[in-house]
């Protein structure tokens, strides 16, 4: 810990010999280190208190809940993430983007969940505060009968349509 903005550091080693006689001067090391300051992570998507969709597996359409955040670390750099679903463990990685896949929610996919991030700096300081995201997962069911896509693409349109036309009145 170096709270300070310069921060005084001794080091000093001791020989002990096997008649249990102590150096009476231990070798000494004086160094000073910077200020060191804990880094910080942001959840920036989903929102908190989210209701998403689920499937119980992925396919080409659906890969799993995806949960972006980014680190700041004021006196150096990011270097790794972890993440936990639930409270469980912790797993590491270096991305800032995950995907929960079915296969992670060990109590069901169905209901509330929260996602804790937290990141280490260069200095290996971690963020013990870190973020978290709470998050309610609703079972995606095709019983309609009804298929809704969205293919407009109103940039495309020509000017004087865009004007009629615009995503609210093409979407009803």
């Amino acid at each position: 810990e170096s709270s300070d903005s310069l921060n005084k550091q001794l080091i000093q080693v001791r020989s002990v010999d096997n008649d249990s006689l102590v150096d009476p001067t231990p070798a000494e090391l004086v160094l000073y280190t910077p200020r060191t300051i804990y880094p910080s992570v942001e959840i920036t998507s989903p929102s908190n208190n989210s209701v998403l969709f689920f499937l119980d597996e992925t396919n080409d359409w659906w890969q799993g809940i995806k949960i972006n955040y980014s680190g700041f670390d004021e006196d150096g750099e990011v270097i790794e993430y972890a993440w936990s679903l639930d409270n469980g463990s912790f797993v590491w990685t270096t991305d800032t983007t995950i995907m929960l896949k079915p296969e992670d929610f060990v109590n069901g996919l169905e209901g509330k969940h929260n996602v804790k991030i937290i990141c280490k700096d260069n200095t290996f300081l971690v963020d013990s505060v870190g973020a978290t995201v709470t998050f309610t997962l609703v079972r995606a069911r095709f019983d309609r009968g009804i298929l809704m896509i969205d293919d407009t693409e109103e940039n495309n349109f020509p000017s004087s349509a865009r004007k009629v036309f615009n995503d609210v009145v093409t979407d009803s």
